[in-house]
């Protein structure tokens, strides 16, 4: 694999500094709108945080089976599981933000939501299983621990998630959004991990350990996740939609009133529609830029999700939030895909040496 020059620590750090200005800009905007910056920053952080969560569960799996399918995506999966330990604690703090602003209601009729010490004493406990997860996902002597530590992460992800999205609904609780959730993270971190590796010089042509394409596994592989997230996303709405249960159709209730159900649609589009009619195509996986293409559009959909589970619930604070959330995504954005890039160089340059990992 050579490096097509694209990624360059110095031209990352500058697009880094431009986003960390636009955001301390936007955080300063923010305090004289709290009621719209916090959600919309609440946002921002979870679209963010979604792919380097994916990374850190296709690069444990990866660990368990081996296989060529992973070999060309190991460096960008790094990369991105080095963006968890720090993006999790921003995610935190903008709850805690949200838990300690009494006078800030959360939306109306949610639950009752921790206090501001106990969400962050969870979020500590969070933070340190996701730095161990993170180390055996990284380092080779942890290997044997790979199984275990994908355990940990799928049991670790229900209670993130229930401080993540379950306060902001109205006594609503799902054992299987988690689930759901998770897959979702999976197939958005796969997306950008594609990016990565095809903007850095690798070919979807190029033959791998196996004698296959690597557009063939790339392409086999985000279609496998972008339709087992579909498959779990329609079981929990037909599980809860045949209970018919008040408190759980709410969560959909809510999300069918104004424009959401247009959402809706342009996800399944999006996530679904558009992937899989391309994919079938074994031409266009190996095409130079079919699988790096439909990458992009399954990274897109992954921030309609954001949307979708984030925002709802403050859909009464009217349209002041949409400034706030596209400053905050594209300065996050910036943010993020800088460090990964810096992370992403600083893996090429550890191959090279003679610990290659």
């Amino acid at each position: 694999m050579k490096p097509s020059g694209l990624f360059r620590v110095r031209e990352g750090g500058r697009a880094g500094w431009i986003g960390l200005a636009t955001l301390a800009a936007a955080a300063l905007g923010g305090c004289l709108a709290p009621q719209a910056a916090l959600p919309a920053a609440r946002f921002a952080a979870t679209a963010c945080l979604q792919p380097a969560l994916g990374c850190l569960i296709f690069a444990l799996i990866h660990r368990i089976t081996g296989g060529q399918w992973g070999e060309s995506l190991r460096r960008p999966w790094a990369a991105g599981i080095r963006l968890v330990p720090w993006l999790w604690p921003i995610l935190a703090l903008i709850a805690l933000a949200q838990a300690a602003r009494p006078d800030l209601p959360l939306p109306t009729g949610s639950a009752p939501m921790p206090g501001a010490a106990m969400l962050g004493a969870r979020a500590v406990v969070y933070e340190l299983i996701l730095i161990v997860l993170c180390g055996a996902a990284l380092r080779p002597r942890w290997k044997p621990q790979a199984g275990p530590a994908l355990i940990v992460l799928l049991f670790t992800g229900h209670f993130l998630a229930a401080d993540a999205f379950f306060v902001l609904e109205p006594g609503w609780y799902s054992t299987g959004f988690p689930l759901v959730w998770l897959a979702i993270c999976a197939a958005s971190g796969l997306a950008i991990a594609v990016m990565a590796a095809a903007a850095s010089g690798v070919r979807p042509a190029e033959a791998g350990a196996a004698g296959r394409p690597l557009g063939l596994d790339w392409g086999n592989l985000l279609l496998t996740a972008v339709v087992f997230a579909t498959y779990l996303v329609i079981m929990e709405f037909l599980i809860i939609w045949s209970a018919n249960l008040p408190a759980e159709i709410s969560w959909f209730l809510r999300r069918k009133q104004g424009g959401w159900p247009y959402l809706a649609l342009a996800l399944v589009a999006v996530h679904l529609a558009f992937p899989f009619l391309l994919l079938l195509s074994r031409r266009w996986k190996e095409s130079p830029r079919g699988v790096p293409f439909t990458a992009r559009i399954v990274a897109g959909a992954g921030v309609l999700w954001a949307l979708w589970l984030v925002i709802p619930p403050f859909a009464d604070r009217g349209w002041g939030m949409a400034p706030f959330a596209l400053v905050f995504l594209v300065a996050g954005a910036a943010v993020c895909w800088s460090r990964y890039q810096i992370y992403f160089d600083r893996e090429i340059i550890l191959s090279k040496t003679p610990h290659d990992r």
